[in-house]
């Protein structure tokens, strides 16, 4: 099932577009999914509301010692924060897991196994730093990338460690579900998740999101080209296997709620003239509404932009290529307003002014000011730029 759709990403300047933001099962859930971005420089850009009052903030992460950086979003612009330090190489994982409405991060440190891996609890100024964690640790078989989400509808985010390895026999050792809970420390599931085998894992791709409206996030395994794929559904206490599902193609497949009715959808984008698809989520399994085509090499920003509840999508292309804004709907897409970037950006999205409305920090190269697009009821609007 795949369904070919057109939209295009933004860059800073004085008309902007706007972005699909994934509805939570919370209401109190207003911002945009937590993300971390990577740079071109090797870092992070991790977005999330840090310090709870219910403005997106960046954390720019760069692996080994020095250069970190905290900035705060506001009703005014993205201001500086306090000081931070991680001091290592880790592979964020980003989410609210003790459910006080404010983001933290688990810092995964996969090349060396045991209690290697601190949390961060976010906090009104900064974060604190509670405790070690042991998350699974890979081997020749098994690999684990962190996936998070709401899988038992507590209003916690969790962590599922999927396992993207390559298996032994046709077979891995299932992925690993942490359930986090109010003291900031986790619960582990009672039993693995069955998951396929990847034979590349850099070709591998793990979603997470609502796809059937039940209040709890499901999981969809995408394997590249003719590998098995599969959806697997929560059930609060565990997961079970969901409809069979059949992508066949080569994707960089993202997520979001593009027609608005509360079930997670698959955009299925390849890059280039292959054809693309859109999966509408249903309560069982997915539906092509139509068939849709970009037909061209973006990077797709996605959230909502302005703010009805429909993710959308800013079709973005490095350099001087043109820029398109596609606002979603409840059948497929509608034209947004003339967008043009203009240059080469790390897009990153968040509500950065605590409106409602999804906006894009444009991250710049290192000694470069990063524009900011604040989200509106049509396009976008010019924001100060902020120092990354």
């Amino acid at each position: 099932m795949v369904i070919a759709a057109s939209a295009v990403l933004v860059a800073p300047s004085a008309h902007a577009g706007q972005l699909a933001r994934t509805p939570q099962p919370f209401a109190a859930r207003t911002l945009a999914p937590p993300v971390a971005v990577p740079t071109s420089g090797g870092g992070r850009v991790i977005v999330g509301d840090f310090n709870g009052d219910g403005a997106s903030d960046v954390l720019v992460y760069k692996p080994g010692a020095g250069g970190d950086l905290l900035e705060y979003g506001t009703g005014f612009g993205v201001v500086r924060g306090p000081s931070v330090s991680i001091a290592g190489t880790y592979t964020p994982a980003v989410g609210d897991f003790n459910g006080d409405g404010k983001t933290d991060v688990l810092w995964y440190d996969p090349a060396h196994p045991g209690w290697h891996s601190p949390m961060w609890l976010g906090a009104t100024n900064g974060f604190t730093n509670t405790q070690l964690f042991n998350p699974p640790s890979p081997n020749a078989i098994d690999v684990y990338t962190p996936v998070v989400g709401d899988f038992n509808a507590d209003g916690r985010d969790d962590i599922v460690w999927a396992n993207i390895g390559p298996g032994h026999n046709g077979a891995t050792h299932g992925s690993r579900a942490w359930y986090g809970n109010a003291s900031g420390n986790f619960t582990a599931g009672t039993s693995p998740i069955p998951t396929v085998p990847c034979r590349t894992p850099v070709a591998c791709t793990v979603l997470a999101n609502d796809f059937n409206d039940d209040g709890l996030d499901n999981l969809l395994f995408y394997r590249s080209g003719g590998a098995a794929d599969k959806l697997v559904l929560s059930t609060g206490s565990g997961f079970t296997n969901g409809m069979h599902i059949s992508v066949s193609g080569l994707y960089e497949p993202f997520s979001g709620d593009f027609d608005g009715d509360g079930h997670g959808d698959v955009f299925w984008y390849a890059p280039g003239k292959p054809a693309d698809h859109l999966w509408l989520g249903k309560v069982h399994g997915f539906y092509e509404p139509a068939p849709i085509s970009i037909a061209s090499s973006y990077i797709p920003v996605v959230g909502d932009f302005d703010g009805d509840a429909h993710s959308d999508i800013v079709w973005y292309s490095p350099g001087k290529g043109a820029d398109y804004l596609r606002y979603g709907k409840a059948t497929l897409f509608r034209d947004g307003p003339a967008i043009n970037v203009s240059g080469n950006y790390v897009p990153v999205v968040g509500d950065f002014n605590g409106d409602g409305k999804d906006d894009i920090v444009w991250v710049a190269a290192t000694g470069h000011d990063s524009p900011v697009w604040y989200g509106a009821a049509s396009g976008f609007q010019n924001g100060p730029p902020v120092a990354l």
